[in-house]
């Protein structure tokens, strides 16, 4: 990329390895876990796999969509991630949660893949709240928000990462309340950014 796009790529990096070293950490606190169990039971569906596992690309494509049409709001899109990344870990190590998933037998190349993708992402301590809801939620967020976008665009992005958070369902890597604790975090995260920036503003006009 552009020298002018050097802000994007070192700010996401840091952010996106931050948050890969935190996730990968925590794994290794020696903790006891809670078991995390539901009722309410989706069907497994491995085609959506690859879908679940398209995160980080389309994180990296809707950010730098924002950051392309409106700084202002991928700036405080950055505070947000930063903010979730820091209050789900947190909640990872002071209340770890684990979950049980199916038995993959072998059969088929996307068999493979899913079977891959547990060992490479264990269900060890931190699946409640869903960080990959969390970012899908946020983002979902900002491209709202965000200028210069049409609308149909903003269609497209929003589907495919409401598409992303059903796939954790729907590859049992996530129970329903992951989700739902991972928007609840959401809200919180961006009504700490705002507040932030509110008071920003209101020291620079006094």
């Amino acid at each position: 990329m552009k020298k002018k796009y050097k802000d994007f790529i070192i700010t996401l990096t840091l952010l996106l390895l931050t948050n890969a070293f935190l996730y990968f950490i925590i794994k290794f606190i020696p903790t006891t876990p809670h078991l995390m169990t539901t009722k309410l039971n989706f069907p497994l569906i491995k085609e959506f796999v690859y879908i679940y596992n398209s995160w980080y690309p389309f994180i990296i494509i809707s950010s730098f969509i924002i950051y392309k049409n409106d700084k202002k709001n991928w700036k405080k899109l950055i505070s947000t991630l930063f903010i979730g990344i820091i209050l789900v870990d947190i909640t990872y190590i002071i209340f770890p949660t684990i979950i049980e998933r199916p038995l993959i037998n072998i059969n088929s190349f996307t068999d493979l893949v899913l079977d891959i993708t547990y060992k490479l992402d264990t269900p060890a301590l931190n699946c409640m709240p869903s960080a990959h809801c969390l970012f899908c939620f946020i983002l979902s967020f900002y491209t709202i928000k965000t200028k210069n976008l049409l609308t149909k665009h903003k269609l497209l992005i929003i589907s495919y990462f409401m598409l992303i958070t059903i796939s954790t369902l729907l590859i049992k890597q996530h129970i329903l309340i992951d989700v739902i604790t991972a928007f609840i975090y959401t809200i919180i995260s961006l009504l700490i950014t705002q507040f932030t920036y509110t008071k920003k503003v209101s020291k620079k006009s006094s």
